[in-house]
């Protein structure tokens, strides 16, 4: 399971998997992070599973955030991936999918009519 953790000063959005259809745990962790100093305000997703917390750097830091939340189960820090690193994977997965299937196409092309035409289908 990973987390996505996205930062920008006083705003933390962090991708959940365990919040996903868990409004019982989306409004603990609201509850949890709302009593902290220094937290503004949070919204759990229970849709998306993410939540946006919005905080005074000043006052709080997001380390501190992300260390409770690891503290208390909610995260696993050492699954955490940043926004680069998103995007990087999600960018390797298209590009596997597409060569996946301009392969195909092109085998489906070259075998066109003749019998090796259902050998190209699975690949």
């Amino acid at each position: 399971m990973r987390y996505y953790v996205h930062e920008v000063p006083g705003r933390l959005r962090i991708k959940m998997p365990g919040l996903k259809r868990n409004k019982f745990k989306c409004t603990e962790l609201e509850c949890l992070l709302e009593s902290l100093h220094g937290i503004g305000s949070v919204t759990a997703n229970v849709l998306t599973g993410s939540v946006l917390i919005q905080f005074c750097p000043e006052s709080i830091c997001s380390h501190s955030i992300l260390t409770l939340l690891s503290q208390e189960g909610y995260i696993d820090l050492t699954r955490a991936i940043s926004s680069p690193q998103y995007m990087e994977e999600a960018v390797s997965n298209i590009g596997y999918a597409a060569s996946k299937a301009l392969l195909g196409l092109a085998l489906d092309k070259a075998f066109e009519g003749t019998p090796l035409v259902l050998l190209a289908a699975f690949i």
